[in-house]
């Protein structure tokens, strides 16, 4: 839409819309909108006045530089000359300062600056034209995009994450192989392109440059142009500056101050500008802000350069030609000014940005910058992006991290950083945050606070981790921010009554630990590759925590936490940062030579370490209570189960491993129990409490870290993941986020390939058989399903013929200075615990004759193991977790306990373990020497088993299991158990024969046990291999479906009513084949626009004419095209014929299904679009099958719903007049077109060693040839063109269409029988030999010279005789080129002769059964469409050869054939896409502009190749181009996603969205990345369902 808009500069501009032409509207506009202005501004002038600028106000001046603008854009010339300001130039006698002064006081634009500029130079020429890029060229990119804009990331040139570049130097660039990714902004940045810092040099593009050696681009300029820009601009910063501090001076009134303010963003867009377009200038607009000369070969920020021309040597002289400079700097003066006017960042970030890639201003502006970074503001919105903004162009560079971390500056950046944080952290004080609105606000206030990001790479620099290791301040500032973190925000569980709303955890305050902890990780990890002793920290860490507000009581002779935070007695928080900090400097030391355990211990005290492992332990048992379904009235705990899962739940876990080795297994396991019974308190009320305890136990030890960037743990968590169904490569690199913010791609993508396989055409992936025993039930990440549900995957992958609980899994080793932790498999504790509850679970009438003392001396202990009686469900999973602990226990003593005894031990351990098992020792409550796990297990306990007779028993939990054997055995009961007891049992008698005696003594054998596992082994054996097996035969169908196709002989869409005999055709409703014409039996049809026909045309003609002539320029142009029918007289047939020729392309298809009238109508509404019930495809009409069910309101509804959908008529038509029946041959003759274009033999899109295809089956073109009967039958037989002709449409006035359009119009306007088309298609036949004969002529055999009409025509004759000569000897001097014409007429009659039996199929067509083929025909087949030896016969037509020397041929007049129309004497060509790229990467650079803008998608359309921005709200454009490209259906590719997007303008919608570039795993991906590749079987699939019209519902 063209409208007027105020520019940047204050005139108004004329702006041309996309869709308009620069033409006579533009100029008639632009001379109006000129004469306007000139009118307004001449009414408003005195003529009185002197034409002095200085005394011109406002309005006049607005008309000069209006009408220069406007003057300047009729000429076409942008750098218009400015008009003299009367201010004399630099020097002159006359000069002041005072002069500018008073000239700035008045600019409204930059270009007023720019002539004040001009005039103190004294040049003639625009300032650009002297100092800008066209002649000194940045060595570094100054793009810069918005919101939204596009930017490119290259992961091979990088050197960082956050390197990106635009897209004008990524498309001048190398990166051909590299990994690509294509990002949308969320908020703004600029081009790394030529900074080393950011990006490598060998990423640069081919505009930018690193400098040999250190250059100073002032010297680059004469030496008084250097000397007057410096002065002109520090001039003009001290007016700024002054402009700035008078916004608070109290006497100026507040216009006054608005005036001011508009010069300052005035002048800010002038240095932005031209800072970005000139190098030398933008390097003495650096020097001038920073009051100092940068150069770089001495530059010295303690020892600054004073800037040039500070004198003239005369004090005199200074006073007039020197401007004064600023005391102050002026970065510190704006920087001042943004903390009392915040809004006014948003200007100067783009000042400070355009000069921020000099390196050297970047360093200054770092130290002041640092200087009064404190007093800024980040939680006020209009501060928070904008100071992003710029320290991300500081803080992230190395250039300026490692000098500002070791000392360079006074302000370290990061105790600036972090001094910040802690500053803004204080102010929770001022907040409750027991009340959700303040907690929200103070949540909305730190959350601004983001550059704690920035410390976790600081740390990587050698030099930043040394100062800091030697300047301890560094790392107490950490830790007193972490410790203001430490305890915030603690959890009490509400009991009685629920919050009324919910506190939400603060995630802000989470990012700022996670983000320290990962620093300060990064830098320990440091320490241990410089060999660096970081034990002084564990002091450090622990100085800064507080100890004396943890309470603690004493039971079984141990001092524990008080942790009851199931009765609200005891609160919890989720952070505890130096907790974790302690656990992750461990984690560190571990791996270190100089580890010593000993030492750690003794810097850490009892109730330090007590606190520790309870600070660790406590949001685990609240997730554990919430997951049971407790603290349902803390709204939060959702939130909180999330946060501390991504973020600290794994330095939780090793901070409670680490801990179970310095307190020792029985302390350790007596906090877990204090702390999972609420203080030994609330066994009943929390039923669950063992269970829980028992999966944390498993979890501390199968919990394996030996360092924060282990690949084991990668691996790990890919194989249970693939447990998990995540099955896809682009969902399991995700799977686990953190590992991406550690920096873990390469490990995962490693990781997928090692465990995992690919299935061919699904591209899921599953896990390798050698990994199956490596799943973890008891894994915490189990993020889309309950660890319950994972085991479906366990057991398919096992073959499982039941669901069974699973063994444990396979474990990479510990690290040997944490082997400590398996002296939990050798507790006592732990087996009492374990008998306790078999005893309970195998024989629940059983009692101990002596409880055990620990697990019954506190309240309510008898629910502490569950009972039958209280809760069997709770028994059972805890039965699930011992024998999964015992499994564990006896692993760990055959591959580590057993190495680490010596033989005097081994035998001592078999003969009390022979004892144990026989009962041969009478005291059977004898304690074991050493606690040691297979010990623990075969160890009896007297048990009461009668309570009546009291008869003891001695019973150890190896007889329990076993009894639960005999159990499952006999009475079929927990199948679930049986693969762990029999790993148990099995495990256990490979320790010592005497098992085989115990079995005996029982009447067993252990062959039972081994043999169940022996036969499972052989079933998982037999059905691999008949899963290989079958995986062979798929290949082979697949290999067969594929050639099967390939050769036409597999119909993937045959239809139900294949054979089509009258007493075949049913009803698809009531299954009845009665027909009558009250009732009609029909088939069901489909109309839609199809521009198979017209995109065919154009490509034709561009293929023979690159430069389309003018004389076939409209039919290029409009082919396909809505037109609109203004003739009312069915004597005027021309518009029939051009409407015929050019006009909208409809397709009829019929489904093969067929339906009663009164069926279909019971469940469609009349006129509209429905579904076929059958096949679900989108149809909308009914057509009689013959004459018996021939219905005229039937018929008539049919065509007035094929005229609507071909839009040829303004307003609904009446079908009844004489001429809307005429337009009705149109319909026929696009079908016939269709159907010919779209059966031909094709080769598009065939992957290497495919064969030519047909998109349609036998079967599908069979259809299509009844379709074309049924609608020709009923066209015929409802119109009534009586008294309308004769007509004869020979003449000359339409030798330009179509002869073929001629001999089918000729026939059905007149009514002729068949034998009529015949001759009507024979003449048609001779004109287009003689008009492709013609054309081909002229297009390769140039005329010499202008020729008259008689010329011409002997030129023709003379070319048509050589040509007979040469068709009869194939001699003569034009040999080549008349064999290219040969060519073409046998090229170009073909789709004729095709058309032509398809016509000749049509008049044939019997009447009485439209459905079937008369029987005096010959069957059209795809391969004999294809012979135009078939073709001539059935037609009965020579070959050209012998028509051509006809002697009539002689007589032709060849000027009377103006060619208006030439593509259908052209060598046709099947449409096709447009060319698509491999890469993707490289359609994207062809199709991107440096503009384009994520808020306004962009795709490239599949038929024209032009782009097409669409609202996917509006989609206004997209519906245009669809309904006037594509007619109905379009196919755009996204230009920066990589999705194809299908629309319907029917629908007024985007019905699919797919893809065709995939990665190399075969998944697709929104985002360009992983050198995406076009997927030819993808694309040809596509361009089949295209052809074949069905692309709406099948794609």
């Amino acid at each position: 839409m063209d409208r007027l808009e105020p520019n940047d500069e204050g005139h108004e501009e004329y702006q041309v819309g996309e869709e308009d032409e620069v033409g006579g509207d533009y100029m008639t506009n632009l001379f109006s909108n000129l004469s306007r202005l000139i009118q307004d501004a001449a009414d408003s002038l005195d003529p009185n006045v002197m034409a002095d600028a200085l005394s011109f106000d406002d309005h006049q001046q607005k008309f000069i530089n209006s009408y220069q603008y406007f003057l300047g854009a009729l000429l076409g010339n942008s750098a218009v000359t400015t008009p003299k300001l009367g201010v004399p130039e630099y020097g002159a006698d006359e000069f002041t300062f005072g002069a500018y002064t008073e000239a700035l006081k008045k600019i409204t634009s930059k270009s007023d600056i720019s002539s004040l500029i001009q005039e103190f130079l004294n040049i003639k020429e625009s300032l650009l034209e002297l100092v800008g890029t066209e002649l000194y060229k940045f060595p570094y990119c100054k793009y810069e995009w918005d919101n939204g804009g596009v930017y490119v990331r290259c992961l091979n040139c990088e050197e960082n994450a956050l390197g990106c570049i635009c897209v004008d130097c990524f498309k001048k660039g190398e990166h051909t192989d590299h990994e690509i990714i294509i990002e949308n902004s969320s908020q703004g940045g600029c081009c790394d392109c030529g900074n080393p810092d950011i990006w490598k040099t060998s990423g640069f593009c081919s505009d930018h440059f690193l400098h040999d050696k250190p250059t100073y681009p002032p010297k680059l300029l004469e030496p008084e142009v250097r000397k007057r820009l410096h002065l002109f601009v520090r001039f003009l910063i001290d007016f700024t500056l002054s402009e700035i501090q008078a916004q608070e001076d109290i006497t100026i009134s507040e216009s006054e101050k608005m005036d001011k303010k508009e010069r300052l963003a005035v002048i800010i867009q002038w240095i932005e500008e031209v800072s970005t377009q000139s190098y030398p200038l933008s390097h003495i607009l650096s020097e001038e802000f920073t009051l100092q000369t940068l150069d770089a070969t001495c530059f010295d920020l303690h020892k600054p350069q004073p800037l040039p021309f500070q004198t003239t040597g005369d004090t005199e002289l200074d006073t007039k030609l020197m401007p004064p400079i600023s005391s102050k700097s002026p970065i510190l003066i704006l920087l001042q000014y943004i903390k009392l006017r915040p809004l006014f960042l948003s200007q100067v970030k783009v000042l400070f940005l355009s000069l921020m890639g000099n390196p050297l201003f970047k360093i200054v502006m770092c130290d002041e910058f640092l200087k009064y970074y404190s007093k800024l503001e980040p939680n006020i919105a209009a501060i928070s992006v904008g100071l992003s903004y710029l320290t991300c162009q500081m803080y992230e560079v190395p250039s300026i991290v490692v000098p500002f971390a070791t000392g360079y500056s006074k302000s370290n950046i990061i105790i600036t950083i972090l001094t910040q944080i802690q500053s803004c952290f204080e102010h929770r004080f001022t907040y409750d945050l027991s009340n959700r609105s303040e907690r929200l606000s103070f949540e909305e206030f730190m959350s601004k606070f983001t550059d704690s990001q920035y410390l976790t790479r600081y740390f990587r620099h050698q030099q930043v981790t040394e100062y800091a290791y030697n300047n301890d301040f560094i790392i107490n500032k950490f830790l007193s921010l972490l410790g203001d973190i430490q305890g915030f925000i603690p959890i009490t569980r509400a009991l009685d009554v629920a919050l009324p709303f919910e506190l939400p955890i603060m995630g802000s305050s989470i990012s700022i630990e996670s983000d320290m902890l990962d620093a300060l990780n990064k830098f320990f990890e440091k320490l241990k590759q410089l060999k660096l002793n970081p034990t002084k920290y564990i002091s450090l860490i622990l100085d800064h925590m507080n100890f004396s507000n943890k309470k603690y009581f004493t039971f079984n002779n141990y001092e524990l936490p008080s942790n009851d935070i199931f009765n609200g007695v005891d609160t919890v928080s989720i952070h505890s940062p130096l907790n974790r900090l302690i656990g992750i400097l461990i984690l560190s030391m571990i791996n270190g030579s100089d580890y010593n355990q000993s030492e750690i211990k003794s810097l850490i005290n009892n109730k330090q370490l007590l606190s520790i492992v309870s600070e660790s332990l406590l949001p685990i048992v609240l997730v554990s209570q919430f997951q049971n379904r407790y603290w349902q009235k803390n709204l939060n705990v959702e939130e909180f189960k999330s946060f501390h899962l991504w973020s600290f739940l794994q330095n939780d876990l090793f901070n409670i491993q680490y801990s179970s080795i310095l307190l020792g297994p029985n302390y350790f396991l007596n906090v877990l129990i204090s702390t999972f019974t609420s203080n030994y308190k609330s066994t009943k009320e929390y039923p669950h409490c063992l269970n829980d305890l028992l999966t944390l136990v498993i979890r501390v030890l199968q919990f394996r870290k030996s360092s924060m960037h282990s690949y084991e743990e990668v691996r790990y968590s890919i194989i249970q993941s693939l447990f998990d169904s995540v099955e896809y490569h682009s969902k399991l690199v995700i799977n686990r986020r953190d590992f991406y913010s550690r920096h873990l791609e390469s490990d995962v993508e490693k990781a997928i390939q090692e465990v995992s396989t690919v299935s061919g055409a699904s591209k899921k992936h599953s896990l390798k058989p050698e990994y199956f025993d490596r799943y973890d039930y008891y894994y915490p990440y189990h993020l889309r399903s309950t660890p319950e549900s994972t085991l479906e995957k366990y057991h398919e992958y096992q073959k499982s013929e039941y669901s069974t609980f699973p063994l444990p899994c396979k474990l990479d080793a510990l690290h040997p200075n944490l082997s400590a932790v398996n002296q939990l498999f050798d507790e006592p504790l732990i087996y009492q615990i374990a008998f306790s509850t078999l005893l309970s679970f195998v024989h629940p009438s059983y009692q101990m004759k002596v409880k055990f003392e620990s697990l019954s001396n506190f309240k309510d202990s008898e629910y502490f193991i569950p009972s039958p009686t209280n809760n069997q469900s709770e028994l059972d999973q805890a039965a699930n977790h011992i024998l999964y602990l015992l499994s564990m226990a006896m692993r760990n003593f055959k591959e580590s306990t057993m190495n680490t005894l010596r033989y005097d031990e081994v035998s001592n351990i078999r003969s009390t373990f022979k004892s144990y098992l026989l009962n041969e020792n009478n005291n059977n409550n004898q304690q074991m020497e050493k606690p040691i796990s297979i010990l623990n297990i075969v160890q009896p306990y007297q048990v009461i088993v009668d309570s009546t007779s009291n008869t003891i028993k001695p019973i150890s939990i190896f007889d329990l299991v076993t009894d639960l054997f005999e159990i499952i055995e006999c009475k079929h009961k927990f199948i679930s158990k049986k693969n762990l007891i029999c790993n148990l049992l099995i495990s256990v008698n490979e320790f010592d024969s005497s098992v085989n005696q115990y079995f005996t003594n029982r009447k067993m054998s252990i062959d039972e046990v081994i043999n169940i596992e022996t036969e499972k082994e052989e079933r998982i054996k037999k059905e691999e291999s008949l899963k290989r097996q079958m995986m062979i035969k798929e290949k082979m169908m697949q290999q067969q479906l594929q050639f099967l196709q390939n050769n036409d002989q597999f119909d993937n869409e045959e239809s139900s009513n294949a054979d089509t005999e009258a007493n075949a055709i049913v009803c698809l409703s009531c299954k009845s084949s009665r027909n009558s014409s009250s009732d009609p039996l029909c088939a069901i049809g489909g109309v839609e626009g199809s521009h198979t026909g017209s995109l065919s045309k154009r490509q034709t003609i561009l293929k023979h004419y690159p430069a389309v002539p003018l004389e076939v320029e409209k039919e290029y142009t409009d082919t396909g095209a809505i037109y609109y029918t203004s003739t009312t007289d069915p004597q005027n047939v021309d518009e029939k014929l051009f409407l015929s020729q050019l006009g909208y392309p409809l397709n009829v298809r019929c489904c093969d299904h067929y339906v009663h009238k009164s069926c279909i109508d019971s469940f469609v509404t009349p006129g509209t679009f429905f579904k076929c019930p059958l096949c679900n495809r989108v149809s909308c009409i009914l057509l009689p099958i013959d004459n018996q069910s021939r219905n005229k309101d039937i018929q008539k509804d049919c065509m007035e719903i094929i005229i609507v959908c071909d839009t040829v008529f303004r307003s609904e038509p009446d079908i009844t007049e004489k001429h809307v029946q005429q337009f009705l041959w149109k319909y026929p003759l696009t079908l016939i077109e269709s159907i010919e274009v779209t059966s031909r033999l094709i080769d598009y899109y065939n992957e290497e060693y495919d064969v030519p295809y047909y998109v349609f089956s036998e079967t599908e073109f069979q259809r299509r040839l009844k379709t074309l009967r049924l609608l020709y039958f009923n066209i015929k037989t409802f119109v009534d063109l009586e008294n309308t002709g004769p007509f004869d449409l020979w003449g000359d006035s339409s030798a330009d269409y179509d002869p073929f359009i001629l001999a089918t119009y000729n026939h059905y306007l007149n009514n002729n029988d068949s034998s009529d088309s015949k001759l009507q298609i024979r003449k048609a036949y001779e004109r287009l030999i003689f008009i492709v004969f013609s054309n081909a002529i002229k297009r390769l055999i140039t005329p010499s010279g202008r020729m008259t009409d008689k010329q011409g025509d002997d030129w023709y004759k003379g070319n048509m005789e050589s040509f007979i000569k040469f068709i009869e000897d194939s001699d003569g001097d034009q040999k080549e080129t008349y064999a290219k014409v040969a060519n073409t007429l046998d090229e170009a009659l073909t789709p004729f002769l095709r058309k032509s039996l398809l016509f000749k199929h049509c008049v044939t067509t019997n009447f009485e059964k439209p459905l079937n083929i008369d029987q005096h025909q010959v069957p059209i087949t795809l391969e004999t469409f294809s012979s135009v030896e078939f073709l001539l016969k059935s037609l009965e037509l020579p070959n050209w050869r012998e028509v051509l020397p006809n002697f009539l041929y002689q007589d032709k007049n060849f000027s009377k054939f103006k060619y208006h129309f030439l593509s259908f004497s052209l060598p046709p060509v099947t449409p096709k896409f447009i060319d698509l790229p491999q890469k993707y990467v490289d359609f994207f650079v062809k199709h991107v502009e440096s503009t384009v803008n994520a808020n306004t998608p962009k795709g490239i359309c599949l038929f024209c190749g032009n782009s097409v921005k669409y609202d996917k709200e509006k989609e206004t454009a997209m519906v245009l181009h669809t309904t006037i490209c594509s007619h109905g259906i379009g196919l755009y590719l996204h230009v920066t996603e990589s999705t194809l997007t299908v629309h319907s303008s029917i629908e007024n919608k985007i019905v699919e969205q797919s893809n065709l570039y995939f990665n190399k795993f075969g998944e697709a991906s929104t985002r360009i990345k992983d050198n995406l590749e076009l997927r030819k079987s993808f694309l040809k699939q596509l361009y089949i369902a295209w052809l074949k019209g069905s692309i709406s519902e099948k794609y």
